[in-house]
């Protein structure tokens, strides 16, 4: 399937390809010249995982291993707390394209989050939860700014 607008395309990549080496989506249909005038780049999310664990990911990560490694009546509200430092994150990508590096964000972020209610609940048995009412990571947190409309709209 197909979407396009402003020049721009995007195209599923061709069946029988290595999936894993492939990106999921190809930018096709401007020339290089007119990609570099715009600003119109593909960062693989390799290369974005590479900078957002190191500007703040991976610092968080570390933060929880060691909330979630300490013992005693303390950890639970420790936990709890950093819970709340985690929902009042906000990120302002200011040339975010079709938002890629949000996206990004936004899903590590929720599997860390996803860790730490683990961490909270415990070995609990309760047979059915509303864990909506549990997360505190929301897309609300993920903001972009994109001059161009139609990557913007994708976002």
């Amino acid at each position: 399937m197909s979407f396009g607008g402003g020049g721009f395309w995007w195209v599923p990549c061709p069946a029988g390809k290595n999936w894993a080496s492939t990106p999921r989506r190809r930018l096709v249909g401007r020339g290089t010249v007119e990609r570099r005038w715009a600003g119109a780049h593909y960062t693989t999310e390799r290369d974005i995982l590479k900078l957002v664990r190191s500007l703040f990911l991976d610092d968080l990560r570390a933060e929880f291993d060691h909330i979630a490694g300490t013992k005693g009546t303390q950890r639970d509200s420790r936990l709890r707390e950093f819970h709340a430092k985690l929902g009042m994150l906000k990120f302002l990508h200011p040339a975010c394209g079709c938002g890629n590096f949000l996206v990004v964000t936004y899903r590590e972020l929720r599997l860390l989050e996803i860790d730490l209610l683990v961490a909270l609940q415990g070995k609990q048995t309760q047979l059915s939860m509303d864990v909506a009412t549990l997360f505190k990571i929301d897309v609300d947190c993920m903001f972009g700014i994109e001059i161009s409309e139609f990557p913007a709209q994708i976002a």
